[in-house]
Order: structure tokens, then C-alpha cells, then sequence
């Protein structure tokens, strides 16, 4: 990983993940939690219990590459901001919890557990966003097939999800101080349409118009199939 510094540097940090969480139905704004909830709904999802939820899943699912593998069409990506706690260190980022839609009408744990996670792999240290973290972006674009250009699929400030330090409760609640290489994604925010699109690839990112940066990254969606005697 790199860890982008306020004053433009790189420097390389390797991050041991000791556990791999992911939180959902996260927003701030009730309405917009429910507007997500109506979104996997209409696919046939159930709700979940209680809100907001948070699971683990193995950590080797994380990955920075630029593939998702999947076994089934209807797979697609959704944006959300990263947490990762390396040391007394909180750094930041930006992530797509690729997620199978077929599946997660069955089971919303299982069809987590069949594609991988993407990270994008630079992350800015906590310490200097903190202070304006409501106005960091985050966006996610889609390029579906025949299309020629990816288009914007999701845009929000981070303020429409619990911020960093609501999560830290939740899991000093349950974690007590255990959350040395932990890494956390965020919960999302509702696609534009309100219909989750099955893209052959996606694109996410993270701006602060403060720091005038952006993390932002690229993945596509490669269907492995299954050819038996």
C-alpha cells in the first residue's frame, strides 16, 4: 500500500490485516438507508434486522488487483470508504464490495463471500482529514456492455454514512481494543435510478476538496466458467 501525505509524497506501508469487516445499512439519514434497503428489495433481498449490521469476512477476499473473478452475470460493485487501523495509526480509503446479486437474495453473508473486495491500494492518514471529513466524496462510475464511456453510477459525501468515529465505537463495543489490522468498509449509498446495474467493470474514488486530492481506481469483472465433462 501507499500512503499518499499531505504534502504530495508516497510512502510505502505494508498493512498485516487481522481482520476484515463490513458494515452495511450505514447512513446517517434514515431515509437514505431505507432507500438502499428498497433498492436490494426490489431484488428480492430481504432486510436486514436491525441497522446498522456489521460481519466479518476472510481477509484474504481484500485485494488491490485490477480483476474481480466472479462465477455467475449478475455481480456489480458498490463504493465505500475504507477504514484500515495499522498500529495507533487510522488511515483512510476507498473501496467496492463486489457483491453477487443473484446470491444475495438467497443469503446476503454467502453471496459476500464469493467475490473479492477491491482496495484501492494508496490511503491518506486519518489525522489530516479528520477535521473536514463531511466534505470528502466518494463516487463510483460503471461501464456496462455497449456503452462506450463508463458513466457516474453513485456520488455522495461521506456524510451520508456513519463517519469514522461512530464505527470506532461499534467496534470498541465489540472488538474492546483488538482492532490492530482491522479493515473495515463503510456501507454504501444508493445508485442513481435506484436499479443496481451488472457492469464489465467499475471505477471508485474518494475526493478531498480541501486537500484538493483524489484517490481514484480502476477494476474489471472477468466471468470464470465452469466447463465439466
Amino acid at each position: 500500500m501507499l500512503v499518499h501525505g499531505t504534502d504530495g509524497s508516497f510512502r510505502a506501508r505494508q498493512i498485516r490485516v487481522s481482520r476484515f469487516l463490513y458494515g452495511g445499512f450505514a447512513g446517517r439519514d434514515e431515509r437514505a438507508v431505507q432507500a438502499h434497503i428498497e433498492e436490494l428489495r426490489r431484488i428480492g433481498v430481504s432486510p436486514p434486522m436491525e441497522t446498522p449490521t456489521l460481519n466479518a469476512l476472510p481477509a484474504s477476499l481484500l485485494t488491490t488487483g485490477g480483476v474481480v473473478e466472479v462465477l455467475g452475470h449478475n455481480t456489480s460493485g458498490e463504493v465505500e470508504y475504507v477504514i484500515v487501523f495499522d498500529g495507533d495509526e487510522i488511515l483512510v480509503g476507498v473501496g467496492s464490495d463486489h457483491t453477487d446479486r443473484e446470491l444475495e437474495k438467497q443469503d446476503i453473508r454467502v453471496s459476500k463471500q464469493v467475490c473479492a473486495k477491491v482496495l484501492a491500494p494508496v490511503l491518506w492518514e486519518y489525522a489530516a482529514v479528520e477535521n473536514h471529513w463531511d466534505e470528502l466524496v466518494i463516487r463510483s462510475w460503471v461501464h456496462e456492455s455497449g456503452e462506450s464511456e463508463p458513466r457516474l453510477y453513485q456520488e455522495s459525501s461521506v456524510a451520508e454514512l456513519l463517519d469514522v468515529r461512530a464505527w470506532m465505537e461499534v467496534l470498541s463495543k465489540r472488538l474492546g481494543d483488538r482492532t490492530d489490522g482491522v479493515v473495515l468498509f463503510s456501507g454504501t449509498v444508493p445508485v442513481f435510478g435506484g436499479a443496481l446495474v451488472c457492469g464489465e467493470s467499475y471505477a471508485i474514488g474518494l475526493e478531498d476538496p480541501v486537500l484538493r486530492r483524489e484517490i481514484r481506481y480502476s477494476y474489471r469483472v472477468k466471468f470464470v466458467a465452469c466447463h465439466g465433462r
